[in-house]
């Protein structure tokens, strides 16, 4: 028997999920080893003698691929009802939504079981959540669900939210604070980095030493090859060419970068809100999980904070640009497009893999927030996104053009990529079940409601950053999708509380209208989900140990005045110039006044025959002879043996080596 109203289009969304969720399933399993083939072919490189860590894995990511196909099919569904009219709803209809949506908490529930039982790093023992904290989101969901069907509650928490400029100013005072306090963990002077997480110290090897790099005359994308942003050495360097080139001038840039960004959440989360102080109580449990620390202590913590690959490098134009985009939205600066595209594209040239998420990330947000227009309505924002995109690519040509005379190498961006995702280095199977899936899980509901609120005629800001974040989600899942480690899933955190943050706003606002009527499954899961991310602020440092932590320095100097650098000075002089792979050999180079002409940071990051080759072509052009280099995970010495070097000294630590040699 039918039901005389209409299907409403959220029904449509989850009567659609397990119809397109089996299709999906289906065309993952069938299509996943022949696609593999096809996008990720091997990579014909010569990894050096000690890499035993390769393992490509291209049916995993061509799976991955297919498996967005699954809330695509869904909004595609959404979209076709809508275009065709309304649909009867039947008798049942409420009945199998109910079913679908009890999918929800069950998947979040087994996902916290899950991380109870290590399934790979086998190193890290505890969970991401304990069940403490698991049990305080559930009462935080329950709360929330009932506090938001409490008439008096509502009017309480409207006079509340009620924006005003006080409320603004101090709102975004505290915001600042809160993300200030947080980001003390990143910074770190020559002394103290002695004393910080080996976590903090080894990372900051591989991402600290391309500002000094350009420092000593490198240029990235043209004789430097950074592995996580090629734009971000330049920003870098600026402040130590004003100030000095101490770590602490590094790190606190680094730190003011990653702080700006997080203000840029946070103004998308008030504009989304239309509050500030809504903005700000979903701002703390954001930094928090974002920056969610299982490893190092909790004065010493390890965190994708004081992880430059992550917060600025990765991230900082990604957010920014989901903060303009808000902004454009809203009729404000900037009202055209091209802005907005020419920070798309440098976020691209900056690191193409997040780059390129946000950039699809935003092509999709103005289009569910536009309402249908012909070819003819569609070439002016066209032909604005594209001069912003050439803008961008224009200004890293005349950059390099105007710093080293050579246009930029774009093969570069992806060099690291081509090794990891087709060369299959340091690749890891990712588990069958984990707490993964609820990332997935958020990021496929934000999509598909913003596609719901598109189709119902709600195309605002709230459904724009919804669709752009469940794209940005997926995109910068792949990263996980190839480096499967347990603790690597928790520098996806802060994109996964974006889009948590942002569908809470749009489910309490749907309780809210319902009145009366009880949050749905769906609704308590994702309250208990942004639970967990409140639990999260009971991780926050206190300022005053952060500042003892900074203030603090060990006896020995472990990236400055070091034994690297003693090893290096007792056979140059300056001027002189050498390949020094050691880590931190640029800023070396640059203490001992000498011109390090290698192309990567430090020898942990030459992996190939073919890089290494790069190295000893680049000493050659500049006329140079001594190559230092350290013994991390492979020996070079094979390869170098052929290009004419001998070793020459070996420091007592046996970790470094000096190969010295004239070309044949």
């Amino acid at each position: 028997m039918r039901d005389p109203r209409p299907l409403e289009a959220g029904e449509i969304a989850w009567l659609a999920v397990v119809p397109c969720a089996l299709a999906t399933a289906l065309l993952v399993v069938v299509l996943g080893p022949a696609l593999g083939r096809l996008l990720f072919p091997p990579l014909h490189v010569h990894f050096l003698p000690g890499f035993a860590a390769i393992h490509p894995k291209p049916t995993e990511q061509a799976r991955y691929a297919l498996a967005l196909l699954a809330p695509v099919l869904v909004c595609g569904a959404i979209a076709l009802a809508a275009r065709r009219g309304s649909w009867p709803a039947s008798r049942g209809t409420g009945v199998a939504v109910l079913a679908v949506q009890l999918l929800v908490p069950a998947l979040l529930a087994a996902a916290l079981v899950r991380q109870h039982h290590p399934y790979f790093d086998i190193q890290i023992s505890h969970p991401y959540f304990t069940w403490t904290a698991a049990g305080l989101a559930a009462a935080f969901a329950l709360a929330a669900a009932a506090a938001a069907r409490d008439e008096r509650v509502r009017a309480t928490a409207a006079a509340w939210l009620r924006e005003t400029a006080r409320r603004r100013r101090a709102c975004l005072l505290a915001a600042a604070a809160f993300a200030a306090i947080r980001l003390l963990t990143a910074v770190n002077t020559d002394g103290s980095i002695g004393k910080a997480s080996y976590a903090v110290s080894g990372l900051l090897t591989w991402t600290g030493d391309d500002a000094y790099a350009v420092l000593n005359g490198r240029t990235p994308l043209v004789d430097f090859h950074s592995q996580y942003g090629s734009l971000f050495p330049y920003l870098g360097a600026l402040p130590m060419l004003v100030l000095n080139q101490s770590l602490l001038v590094l790190t606190t840039f680094m730190a003011t970068v990653s702080g700006l960004t997080l203000l840029a959440v946070y103004g998308v989360l008030r504009r989304v809100t239309r509050s500030s102080v809504a903005a700000l109580a979903l701002f703390g449990p954001f930094v928090a999980v974002g920056f969610y620390t299982l490893i190092g202590s909790h004065e010493n913590p390890f965190s994708a904070a004081n992880d430059f690959s992550w917060f600025p490098i990765r991230v900082a134009g990604p957010y920014v640009l989901a903060w303009l985009v808000v902004r454009h939205l809203d009729g404000v600066w900037p009202r055209r497009l091209w802005p907005i595209f020419l920070l798309a594209g440098l976020s691209v040239l900056n690191n193409v893999e997040f780059g390129a998420s946000a950039l699809v990330a935003t092509v999709v947000a103005l289009a569910w927030t536009r309402p249908p227009a012909g070819r003819r309505a569609l070439r002016g924002p066209l032909a604005e996104a594209l001069a912003g995109l050439a803008a961008a690519l224009g200004l890293v040509v005349a950059l390099t053009l105007v710093r080293a005379g050579s246009l930029p190498h774009l093969a570069y961006l992806t060099e690291y990529t081509r090794l990891y995702t087709r060369g299959g280095l340091g690749l890891q199977a990712i588990p069958g079940f984990g707490f993964h899936w609820v990332l997935y899980a958020t990021y496929a509901g934000a999509l598909v409601l913003a596609t719901v609120r598109a189709v119902g005629g709600r195309r605002d800001p709230l459904t724009a950053m919804l669709a752009w974040s469940g794209v940005f989600g997926f995109g910068s899942a792949g990263y996980f999708v190839g480096e499967s480690r347990y603790l690597h899933l928790i520098f996806l955190f802060s994109a996964w509380a974006l889009a948590l943050a942002l569908l809470l706003v749009a489910a309490l606002g749907a309780i809210a209208e319902r009145g009366s009527h009880r949050a749905t499954p769906a609704e308590l899961a994702l309250l208990a989900a942004f639970g967990l991310a409140v639990c999260a602020l009971a991780q926050t440092p206190a300022p005053w140990t952060q500042l003892h932590r900074i203030a603090g320095s060990t006896p020995q100097p472990l990236l400055r005045h070091n034994a690297a650098e003693r090893f290096v000075a007792a056979d140059t002089r300056p001027g002189e110039r050498a390949a020094i792979l050691l880590p931190f050999g640029h800023r070396v180079a640059e203490d001992l006044g000498l011109v390090n002409v290698a192309p990567y940071s430090m020898s942990a990051a030459v992996e190939t025959t073919e890089q290494l080759e790069t190295v000893v072509r680049a000493l050659r052009a500049a006329h140079g002879t001594r190559l230092y280099c350290w013994y991390h995970c492979h020996d070079p010495g094979i390869v170098l043996a052929r290009d004419g070097f001998r070793l020459v000294r070996v420091d007592r630590a046996n970790l470094y080596y000096e190969l010295v040699g004239t070309p044949r």
